[in-house]
């Protein structure tokens, strides 16, 4: 993007100057295109090249204007050339090179400047309603906000301009988000001045602003009153500002509003007394007196809903049964009065949980739909109500047909209101609701998907100030929250988080539904913690649960499951923290909830589950007995409380299997274990469960099989474990989230493979180790697979699944938040679920097939065993590690590997990082010191690994002198993936008979998974000799934005040119854009990287190449991996770090090397650490000159790190970090 917008500018500069034609820079489009340019980079004073294009192009304005009209101009044309003069003083204009040397400029400030090129836009759209002038005017102060700390004198100023400017687009939009960041950074204006600063009053009047236009929107008192405080605050504060009459005004207004509302109440206690006196003062008999009667009953449930008295509800209920009573059996009146009156009562069954009052509830809803003709319009309304009152039967009996009957008045209603009835939001809302609850009932995704666009448009269809619009937020809150736990898009449950702040922040202190939205707020964020791992999150997820309880009355049929969510919070504080305390308190809490939800009551079994977990935990800390008895009394009671197709059940049941294990490992009982199996074992085998709660079960199952010994049947455990894992990390799904869901899988495959061994089972455990790792790279390549023989027999199914594939692969789109008024509802998530739901339903049409049956299933050991040499897996599990061998004439094997534990590998893999970061430090004796700690590291790797599996295969030393060098791939899981096992041994012994060292023995390559090998050896023979196809050479000797230069990286770009025959493209500097690069790499077959690279450890698909735009497009690993590149042969990634693998989903084997892999690149060279510049350009000339001769690649690699390993003995960190990744 930085690319086209420099030359779109500078363009336009230089038609201005040839041809004199002002409109070329006065045009609107031109000042777009000046400052989308300065937004493409982090800091333009930073970037030579966007500071001159983009100032000369101001300063052309101002001259074209004249001082009068372009000072605004001048100024901003000064502060970007003034980093421009201090490098090359020529690149100025001569004018403001004079003014320069005369009057030396101070040092140029990006924030500053960004904050007033931002408020020079600001005020054109504030005279012209441009949406993308106003768009380029956020991004600027958003830009501005980021570069100003607090110490800078722009700080509170980008801040409040930021609050103004988003507040101003929502006035234009209504996108609720931009209200929230408007507030957000209106307070942090404020909190960010310092005493008495001038512009503290502005700062103080715009946060009031924003706060009463929130209170407009959504209606919430405390907003009101903290807009009239910070108007007070900013109009006595500053007596003599220069904008006080203008702040004095803001404050009458928010003032005047709160007297409006005072009115509003006050009309409201006048109305009921009116009412009340109209009921007293007519006679029963008379036509009208029901109508008074259901008048008054309105009234005092709308206080209610404000105030929350109880005593309003009942006398409501009373007004609503006497309306009913006394109307005529064939009024028409009766019908509403009945329907009327079942809503109330459902009102009053949901704060009491009294039966009788939900069963008169649907009685009276039932008859008010009876009595109500088709064609009358009120029906939709009384069909809503019903469809709620039937909701509620189904919470408490989980009775399947009334929650049908609901779900179909409720559309029923949506579909008979016109598009711009006044109900239609709250039949939409509704809509939202009973099919959430559908969907948790029964899993089916197009009821959820149908409910969150439903509670969307019910928002977006409510007037600013709706007095339903917090439920409104709250019903969309939920279905989003339903829907992420489904499905797992974590877009789903920021949108809940969203909208159910939104709904807190709307709701009446007193309001009897503020207990509802803070509790769902506090699930929310819980479960955002559980998912991301972010503590403040957790922190605001215990606060608000306890703000929860005590919004709820002792009575509430709600109170115990409040109370319980706050107990799981405080677990799940613990379990981060440690501290007793808050065990403690869960406990308590989780008892005192469990004590206050009866029997019968719909959500008894969660509470009991939850507070088994908690007692389950603290017996953990403590080891007390009674603790993890009471744990297993209370899951089997949450067992037995629940429904034996409920899709929690599963859930339930692997809590259970928990707490029986950890007492059968305590006791000893044999009992215990086996109904722990028993209960795991269910709860894997619930259909109606989400994938990744059964995938839990079963792994619970499996891991105390194995405890136990029990080989064969952990075997079938993990076995289970892995159909389950595929399911759990749908397509559907963005990498990030998938990523997030994989988060908590590390290991399994390991230990199911070390599970067969022990069961006398390897080729089961080679199968389960592939099936169990690598999950996104498998499902990359299978929309990668051979379709020659489905393409000759059956060419249209081919077609739709290579139609499906090129779906699959393209980006997930961005996420969303939730829409309101002009801002459209994203549609992205759900169009890639239905795409991978049609994706599994052809993949099983194509199973079908006579001959197809195997089509995309896991491979087995046939199909994994390669036609030449041996690939070993390197499994290591606290069952047992061992290396697990293939060959084509042996199959699968096993090599035990004793010293190859878990514990030793973590210490080993800390100590040999650690030994990296001393050598990267380049103090002589961290150096020397590293060096030796990485040669043990080698010579351990050798006697715990390579040593006993080299001895297994018979490979005893070097080949004789003509014989082909053996082959071996290693496939490495987990931590083992950080060490250099391709170069293990004793190098001392290099020159003995049988040395004992790997590369003095065996050609090796390295592998991400067994089945990623396959597809890189697909129909090619291993050499690949360069002819006339094309190169492409990367090249970054200077990279923006870092310390060390690679003057070497010119160096081995011309090393392409010499060695390749045919047309090398080679993209140096600011040439090597993310753009260029992409464009370039599918036109040619050979690509090297000279550029320093990221491994990112917690986020690896985040690790990329460093470009010349890489602070604003870094090329990444989820970048590489889309591409698909027919024919490329090699990638040389001449980078820091290229082949390691992320800390926290090692078992993915993502990192940029593998991307290379899965774009199409048979052949991969990639480093595990960083090597210094002048050594990457002789092992890169090394391997160019091998290959060139004829030589296969791997072959090259392992020439060219046993020359440099001649030369380097005693530093393996000059020559073991680059590896062959492939074929």
């Amino acid at each position: 993007m930085r690319t086209r917008l420099l030359a779109q500018v500078r363009d336009r500069v230089n038609r201005f100057n040839a041809e004199r034609d002002a409109t070329l820079v006065l045009a609107p489009r031109a000042v777009a295109d000046a400052v989308d340019l300065i937004c493409s980079v982090p800091d333009p004073v930073d970037d030579v090249e966007v500071a001159q294009a983009a100032g000369w192009l101001f300063w052309l304005r101002f001259a074209a204007r004249g001082s009068a009209e372009g000072e605004s101009d001048l100024t901003v044309a000064l502060e970007l050339l003034n980093p421009v003069y201090r490098q090359v003083p020529a690149g100025v204009p001569p004018l403001i090179g004079e003014l320069f040397d005369g009057e030396p400029p101070s040092a140029p400030d990006g924030g500053g400047l960004l904050a007033r090129l931002g408020r020079m836009l600001y005020r054109d759209t504030l005279a012209a309603e441009d949406a993308g002038v106003l768009d380029r005017a956020v991004a600027l102060f958003r830009l501005a906000a980021a570069a100003t700390g607090p110490e800078h004198a722009e700080y509170g100023r980008c801040r409040t301009n930021l609050s103004s400017a988003l507040l101003t687009r929502f006035e234009r939009t209504g996108a609720p988000p931009d209200l929230e960041e408007s507030i957000t950074f209106g307070r942090a204006a404020v909190e960010g001045a310092g005493p008495g600063e001038p512009d503290g009053a502005l700062y103080l009047s715009n946060l009031g602003n924003a706060l009463l236009t929130r209170f407009e929107y959504l209606g919430g008192e405390p907003d009101l009153d903290a807009a009239i405080a910070a108007g007070r605050a900013a109009v006595t504060g500053w007596p003599d500002h220069p904008d006080r009459a203008a702040m004095a005004s803001n404050l009458d207004l928010a003032l005047r509003t709160r007297e409006a509302l005072l009115h509003r109440v006050t009309g409201a206690d006048e109305l009921i007394d009116l009412a009340r006196d109209a009921v007293i003062t007519t006679s029963p008999d008379h036509p009208a007196h029901a109508g008074q009667l259901s008048q008054l009953g309105h009234a005092l449930l709308a206080r209610f809903e404000r105030a929350g008295d109880p005593a309003d509800l009942d006398e409501a209920v009373e007004a609503h049964r006497e309306a009913v009573a006394v109307a005529a059996p064939q009024d028409a009146e009766r019908a509403a009065s009945l329907s009327d009156l079942g809503d109330v009562l459902r009102i009053r069954f949901v704060q009491t949980g009294d039966e009788l009052d939900l069963a008169d509830a649907v009685e009276a809803g039932r008859a008010a739909v009876a009595a109500t003709r088709a064609d009358d319009p009120d029906l939709c309304g009384r069909q809503s109500n019903l469809a709620n009152a039937l909701c509620e039967l189904h919470r408490r009996t989980g009775g399947r047909k009334e929650l049908d009957e609901a779900v179909a008045l409720a559309r029923r209603a949506v579909a008979a209101t016109p598009a711009d009835g006044p109900e239609r939001p709250s039949y939409l809302s509704n809509l939202c609701d009973i099919l959430r609850m559908r969907f948790e009932r029964t899993g089916q995704e197009a009821d959820i998907d149908e409910a969150v666009e439903a509670g969307r448009a019910g928002v977006a269809a409510a007037p600013p100030g709706h007095p339903h619009l917090p439920a409104y937020l709250g019903n969309l809150g939920a279905a989003s929250l339903s829907r992420f736990r489904g499905t797992g898009g974590q877009a789903d449950l920021d949108e809940a988080v969203d909208a159910l702040r939104m709904a807190v922040a709307a709701a009446p202190d007193a309001s009897p539904h503020r207990g509802t939205m803070l509790a769902n707020l506090g699930g929310a964020l819980q479960v955002r913690f559980d998912s991301v791992r972010r503590r403040e999150d957790l922190d605001e997820a215990i606060d608000t649960c306890r703000e929860a309880v005590l919004a709820t009355p002792a009575d509430h049929s709600s109170r115990g499951v409040r109370l319980s969510n706050l107990g799981a919070a405080l677990q799940a504080r613990f379990s981060i923290s440690g501290e007793r305390a808050d065990i403690d308190e869960a406990a308590e809490t989780a008892r005192a909830a469990a004590a206050a939800v009866p029997d019968g009551h719909p959500r008894r079994a969660g509470v009991l589950s939850n507070r088994a977990i908690v007692l389950h935990r603290r017996y953990e800390h403590t080891g007390e007995a009674a603790d993890v008895d009471a744990a297993i009394g209370a899951a089997r009671a949450a067992v037995a409380a629940i429904a034996p197709d409920h899709p929690d059940r599963a859930g339930y049941l692997a809590n259970l299997g928990g707490a029986l294990g950890a007492r059968s490992t305590l006791t000893g009982a044999g009992p215990d274990l086996d109904e722990a199996i028993a209960a795991c074992r269910e709860g894997a085998a619930t259909e109606a469960a989400p994938p990744r709660v059964r995938a839990v079960a079963a792994a619970r199952w499996a891991r105390l099989a194995a405890e136990a010994g029990r080989w064969e049947e952990a075997v079938v455990g993990y076995a289970a474990v892995a159909d389950l894992m595929g399911r759990t990390v749908p397509r559907g799904l963005d990498r990030r989230d998938q990523e997030i869901l994989l988060g908590d899988m590390g290991g399994i495959a390991s230990d199911a493979a070390a599970c067969c061994v022990r069961a006398g089972q390897v080729e089961s455990g080679v199968e389960l180790f592939e099936q169990g790792r690598g999950l996104l790279l498998g499902q990359a390549l299978d929309t990668r697979t051979d379709l020659t023989a489905l393409s000759e027999r059956h060419p249209d199914l081919a077609g739709r699944f290579t139609a499906l594939c090129t779906e699959l692969d393209r980006p997930a789109p961005a996420a969303g938040v939730p829409g309101s008024g002009a801002v459209p509802a994203p549609q992205g998530s759900v169009e890639r679920r239905a795409t991978a739901a049609a994706f599994d339903r052809l993949v099983a049409e194509i199973r079908e097939l006579p001959g197809f049956d195997r089509f995309l299933r896991p491979p087995t050991v046939p199909d994994l065993v390669p036609a030449r040499g041996h690939i070993v897996i390197v499994n290591v599990s606290d069952f047992g590690s061992h290396a697990l061998v293939l060959h084509a004439d042996t199959g699968a094997t096993a090599v035990p590997l004793p010293a190859l534990t878990p514990d030793a590998v973590v210490a080993e893999v800390g100590a040999f990082l650690a030994a990296v970061e001393e050598i990267g430090a380049k103090e002589v004796r961290s150096w020397a010191a590293g060096q030796r700690r990485m040669s043990r590291t080698l010579e351990w790797l050798w006697d715990a690994v390579a040593g006993p599996v080299l001895d297994h295969v018979g490979i005893g030393g070097p080949p004789q002198d003509g014989a082909p060098w053996p082959r071996l791939w290693w496939c490495l899981s987990g931590l083992m993936s950080f060490l250099p096992v391709h170069a293990a041994g004793y190098h001392g012994t290099m020159a003995d008979a049988a040395p004992e060292t790997v590369v003095d023995r065996v050609v090796c390559s390295t592998a991400p998974t067994v089945r990623a090998l396959a597809h890189a050896r697909r129909g090619s023979t291993d050499a690949v000799r360069p002819g006339d196809d094309r190169a492409v050479a990367v090249a970054m000797p200077r990279t923006p934005g870092t310390r060390s230069d690679l003057p070497g990286a010119e160096s081995e770009a011309a090393l392409i040119g010499r060695r390749f025959p045919g047309p090398v493209d080679v993209l140096t500097g600011s040439s090597a854009t993310h753009e260029a690069v992409l464009a370039a790499l599918p036109k040619a077959r050979w690509a090297h990287f000279a550029c320093h690279g990221h491994s990112d450890l917690a986020d690896p698909s985040s690790s990329h190449l460093l470009l010349a735009d890489h602070q604003t497009r870094p090329l990444t690993v989820t970048d590489l991996a889309g591409l698909r590149l027919d024919g490329a042969e090699l990638a040389f990634l001449s980078a820091c770090s290229t082949a390691r693998p992320g800390a926290r989903l090692a078992d993915e084997a993502i990192h940029l090397a593998s991307a290379f892999q899965l774009a199409g690149y048979r052949h991969v060279i990639g480093t595990l650490w960083p090597i210094g510049d002048r050594h990457a350009v002789d092992i890169a000339d090394l391997v160019y000159t091998a290959v060139a001769d004829g030589g296969d690649v791997a072959g090259a690699v392992h020439a060219a790190t046993r020359q440099m390993r001649d030369r380097w003995p005693d530093y393996p960190s000059v020559w073991a970090s680059h590896v062959h990744v492939g074929a």
